[in-house]
Formats: structure tokens, sequence, C-alpha cells
């Protein structure tokens, strides 16, 4: 390829988030980081690449004068902004060359010409990979090509609209071998982003042999991995681990994290850097679907860093049909978050809503499947309809009767300026609600459900509770399905927080897009109803966060009356001995637990039970007597636990929206409070009515 022959082009490459609450996407700009390194190798010195993920960054950017091309990523979370803001470039500078590239974008052809017509300020979307069509575009830019000359050239991957007309070019091959793109950690291009704020990213390999029709991987072009060299991604990791602050956690961006045999190596190389600099603090990856026992391996060797994922989406094997995840045994997915469990790894699943073919019943059912495994944390999506995606394309909503509506989503909005013009931006999603196997009232009442899982069994809050009723052979689910039965009798605080997550979740939905995107950008008193939390929030977590912070005595209450009442409906006889521990347990976890996320509400209390020895058990037996002499305790935040929880604090704030988005990024048992004895003389004599004094 011909170098540049001219000045140093001067490139922009912008993966932006908004800002107006707190960091939408709060990753690095992995996606730009490659790309910009990619073309820095091609031509040196005779190109300039500027990356952004602050959008004011960007607008100031322009001050000093504006580039010869500037990309933009297309996310759902930021394609309203970056359009936003191509449009006034594009008005101000119209000779600026405007490029967006990434995952949405229709994959059908027809579709996709409608997509830009749509967006007239966008001269080139690059289809798929961006390294080698972007070095191709400059290649041409470089040479006093015309932009309409580029339009029309049918470059690799390059899809474009000239004299009122749709080009495309073929698909660019896809890069093997990874290293040949540096890495925009170790060239210094990252430097600035580690602000305390952004969590790190990692790409170990590319692809997913999967076909998954809801999923922006399952196209063909993603059947085949590469992959990065494992020496390479462990001196990006000690970079990392070197040049953080703040937020100590890192983000895995790999499909299947652990299944393949170089992913051991990954695993041992991660588990070395944070032996040496203790980062990092905490993974979130989306564990592989098949080889079990590899990815048991890598958990085994990153202990409490990872969960392991158990992404089944749905256990239904007519849903499994529809969405073409027949190759991926949803099986032994159960079966390996069963085998973590009892090896003491962290486990999750994922499971979304409304796919085609869903029902309430198969929701239930899997939900129920998963449970009973004892997976900690069961991730409940509702179907999301991803532009690129076989599902999204006209032919899958019509074989299917999707209902869909379309919702704001949480954090991404705000009010900017450009070259002095204010406007609003706001991003969207369109959700599947219903089907021709799911009614929307289904739908809302498996909604409810999903809250009912989410406040009283992730993280396995009630550890102990589920642990009793397996002793009594007892499925947790029955016990679940109790507590759901009670949300209309629940105690008023929690009745209350439960009945704003249905009344949200349903007034969340609009019937248009349009509709919904003119009530925000109409009014800025509107958009103030959205930053300030009063609306757009994700309503799952931030009902989960309200719970959890606020109703712990209230959680307590409803969830040891239902174990009453399952195990007498079990024929499980109430001993007065029984009786007297589960009183003593509920305040037990209940201490342990209340509002975990202060630094200030250390407890002691008196118990009759060795809890402590129960812990070590993890509560798989039950006392047998009641001691005679109490066990004083502590509850405290230890200082490990108080570092981790003031540098998640500092990252997301202490407002609604900020506690929802820390409780959904951190396993809430990281802030559990921390058990230790006490001698206190006077603590000793305390009267139980002084114990509820403090409770």
């Amino acid at each position: 390829m011909n170098k540049l022959r001219d000045r140093p082009k001067q490139l922009f490459l912008c993966d932006l988030t908004h800002v107006s609450q707190i960091i939408a996407s709060e990753i690095f700009p992995l996606n730009i980081g490659y790309v910009g390194t990619y073309c820095k190798k091609v031509f040196g010195d005779q190109v300039d690449v500027s990356l952004f993920k602050y959008p004011n960054d960007l607008i100031e950017a322009f001050k000093s004068g504006p580039p010869d091309l500037i990309g933009f990523s297309s996310y759902i979370w930021n394609i309203d902004l970056g359009y936003s803001l191509a449009e006034r470039i594009k008005q101000s500078y119209p000779e600026i060359l405007i490029v967006f590239g990434g995952p949405n974008y229709p994959a059908v052809k027809e579709e996709q010409e409608m997509w830009l017509r749509k967006r007239p300020a966008i001269d080139i979307f690059i289809y798929k990979d961006a390294e080698i069509p972007l070095t191709s575009i400059i290649e041409n830019l470089s040479h006093g090509t015309s932009l309409e000359e580029i339009k029309r050239a049918r470059l690799p991957s390059v899809h474009a609209l000239s004299d009122d007309r749709f080009f495309t070019g073929d698909l660019a091959e896809r890069i093997k071998n990874l290293d040949l793109i540096p890495s925009p950690y170790l060239e210094g291009y990252f430097d600035k982003f580690f602000d305390g704020k952004l969590m790190c990213m990692l790409q170990t390999n590319r692809g997913c042999p999967f076909s998954c029709t809801f999923c922006v991987e399952g196209a063909s072009y993603y059947n085949k991995i590469n992959r990065f060299s494992e020496e390479r991604v462990y001196q990006e990791l000690e970079y990392m681990a070197i040049h953080h602050k703040g937020n100590g956690n890192l983000f895995i961006a790999d499909s299947n994290f652990g299944m393949y045999k170089e992913d051991l190596g990954i695993a041992k190389a991660i588990a070395r850097v944070h032996e040496t600099f203790g980062f990092p603090e905490y993974i979130y990856a989306t564990t592989g679907k098949n080889e079990k026992v590899r990815i048991l391996q890598c958990a085994d060797v990153l202990k409490d860093l990872l969960r392991v994922s158990a992404t089944v989406q749905s256990l239904d094997p007519n849903v499994l049909k529809e969405v073409k995840r027949t190759n991926i045994s949803a099986d032994k997915l159960v079966e390996m978050a069963d085998t973590a469990k009892h090896s003491n790894s962290n486990t999750y699943a994922d499971v979304i809503l409304a796919l085609p073919g869903d029902s309430k019943e198969a929701h239930f059912s899997t939900i129920k499947q998963l449970v009973e495994v004892g997976v900690d944390y069961l991730t409940l999506f509702t179907s999301i309809l991803l532009e690129s995606t076989e599902m999204a394309s006209q032919e899958s909503r019509r074989n299917h009767g999707m209902i869909t509506r379309y919702r704001v989503l949480p954090r991404c909005f705000g009010s900017y300026r450009f070259n002095g013009e204010g406007f609003i931006s706001v991003e969207s999603e369109e959700v599947c609600v219903g089907n021709k196997t799911m009614s929307y009232d289904d739908y809302l009442e498996c909604r409810e459900f999903d809250l009912t899982v989410g406040i009283f069994y992730n993280d396995r809050i009630f550890y102990e509770v589920n642990a009793l009723l397996k002793y009594f052979n007892i499925s947790v689910y029955d016990w679940l399905s109790e507590i759901h039965d009670q949300r209309m009798s629940f105690p008023k605080p929690l009745k209350d927080v439960c009945a704003q997550f249905l009344k949200e979740t349903d007034g969340e939905l609009w019937r248009e897009q349009s509709s919904l995107l003119d009530f925000i950008k109409g009014s800025g008193k509107t958009l103030g109803e959205y930053t300030s939390g009063e609306r757009g929030n994700n309503v799952f977590y931030t009902a989960r966060a309200a719970v959890l912070v606020n109703c712990v005595k209230e959680l307590h209450e409803v969830a040891f009356r239902a174990l009453k009442i399952v195990l007498k409906n079990k024929g499980i006889e109430m001993t007065d001995l029984l009786e007297d521990y589960l009183i003593e347990l509920q305040r037990y976890s209940e201490l342990r637990k209340m509002n975990p996320l202060s630094l200030n509400g250390n407890r002691q209390a008196s118990f009759h039970y060795d809890f402590q020895a129960l812990e070590q058990a993890a509560f798989k037996i039950i006392p047998s007597q009641r001691l005679e002499q109490s066990i004083a305790l502590k509850f405290v935040h230890t200082e490990n636990q108080k570092k981790t929880l003031t540098s998640q604090l500092d990252a997301y704030g202490t407002s609604r929206v900020g506690l929802a988005r820390l409780l959904g990024k951190n396993p809430v048992k990281k802030f559990y409070r921390t058990v230790v004895k006490t001698s206190s003389p006077s603590f000793e004599a305390r009267k139980e009515k002084e114990w509820l004094d403090i409770s």
C-alpha cells in the first residue's frame, strides 16, 4: 500500500458515552483503539490519530480545528449521540469525511439502505471489522480521490449512498493473526483513559462458533476464532495493573472465555498479575457455552475473581430451536453451573424473556431448573432486537408475531452544545414484550417474578435459607413461589418498591420510537426528569438496589415467613428448637446484610448458636441444641471491604441510579459485613430487648 503523500491526515475516532448521570458505558474504548493503532501502523507519521470517549472532549477538540476524517462507533447506547454530533459537524464542516461502524446496523441489504437513507450525514458505514476497510478509505482520501468517488468505489466492507444509489463492497478479509493489530495499551493511546472512572477492557480473541439469532456474533462472518498471543495479553494485563486508578475491575470482551485451550494460559496470566499487583479485583466475562472441564479449570485458577456463566437464555427446547442454539448443550451448561457451585466458584446464568417461541410457562420453568441446581445469580433480560441480528429482521418479526415496544436506555441521554448550538440526545432500544405464545400480560407477570428472583435469590442473598431447604430436601423454587404468591401482602416498604417496579415496567414502554424521542427531546424539563433519575432508569436494578439498601428488615421478614410456611406444607415439624434457631438465624442474616453499602453501620449482638461454625459448614447442618452461654458477635466491614466499597461509591455515586449501577456490577455479598467475636463484658450483659434496639 502506498504511503500518504501530503500532510498528515487528522483522524478523530470516537466511541462516545453519555455522562449526564454517571458514565453510561464505563469501559475503555477498545474498538477504536484497535482501529487507530492499526491505521498508525500502516501510515506511520503520516496520520495523527486522536481517540475520544467523552463527548465534551470531542467538542472541545474541534476548537483547534476539524479533522480530515471522523469515525463514530455505532452501538445502541451511543448511536443517537454520535449521529446528532455528525449532523452538526457536517453542517459546519461539509468537507469532513464522516464514517460510522459497529454492530448497530442491519444485516439485510434492503434494510441497510433504508438505515443509511434515514441518516444522510453519514458518508460511509463500515460493515463488520473496521481495521482493513478504514485503511483503504484513508489511502483513497490521501490520493485526492473525491468523497463521491470513494463512496462509489465499492471498497471492502464499505457501504454508502451516492447519486441516490446504494453502493456496497465485498466483505474485507478478517485479520487472522490479531497481533498484527498493535495494542492501544502498550502504544500509550489509552493512557488518558486511566482516569479512575473507566474499567479496563481486554480482548483475547475474536469470533464465536455459535449461530444464535439474537446475537450480533451469530452471523457466519464471526464463526472462526482468531486470537491475540498469550504474551501480548500478559503484557497488556501488566500495563493495566500498573496504570489503573480507582476502578480495579476488568471486562473481558471474549464471547466464550474459558472454552478454548489457550484460555487456561490466559487465566493463569491474570492470576499472576493479580497476585503481584492486586489487579483485577473482579472480572466481568461471559464464559464459554461448551467445554465444561476447561472452563471450570479457568474458574479454579481465578477463584473469586470470576463468575462462571451458564448463558442458557432459555432451557425450553422449542425456544432453543427457534433461536438456533441447538448446537449448544443446555444440559451441560446447567451441569457446569452445578459443578462450579460444588467447587465454590461463583456462577451466573443469563435468561432472556420473550424470545421467539417463549411463554410464561417456559420462562418460569427455565428459572426453576437454574435455581434448583444452585446457580448463584440469574441475569434476567427482556429480549432486545439488535439491528444486525437475524432475529431483528422483518421476516423474523412476521414469522414469530413479535409484539415490540421502545424504551429509553438507562443513563443514555443528555444535553450538549456544538459550535454554540444546544441539542438533546437520547438513546432508545426496541424490546420484545410478546409473541405468538406469550401475551403482554404474561410478559408483565414474568417480569414480576423476575424481580422476586432478583431480590430474594440473586447472589444467594439467603444462602442460609437455601441450605436449610436443601437439608430438608425442599426445592428453593417452592420457597420462591411461596414468596411470589404473597407479594400483595408484603410489608408496605417492600410492597411499594414492587408496585413501583411494575408501574415503571409498563410505563417505560412506547409503541412508537418517534413519539418517545419527541417526548424527551422536545422539552428540557422532561430531560431533567431523566437526568435526575425520576425517569429512564433500569427499573429492575433500581428496584433491587432500593430493597437491598432500604428494605433488608422487610426482606427477611418475608423470606423467613415463607420459609416456615414451606416447611409446614412439606410436613416438617416446627419444634421449639427449630423455631428458636430460625429466629436467631433471621437476626444473624439481617445484621450481616443490613444496608451493605454503608460504612458506618457496624452492629453487635449475642446468639445462642455458633453461627461462625455454621458459616464454615455452609449452613448444611442444623444445631442439635441451644447453647447455654451466648456468643457475642460484631458485624463490621474489613479494611479491604472499605477500600473496595469506597472506590465503587466514588465511581458510581450514591444516587438512586448510581447505587443501582454499583449493585448491578458487583456481587452484593462482597459488601456483607464480616463477623468477628467480641468479649465486651458490657455487651455480654445485654438483654434481648436491648439487642432489638440496636438491630
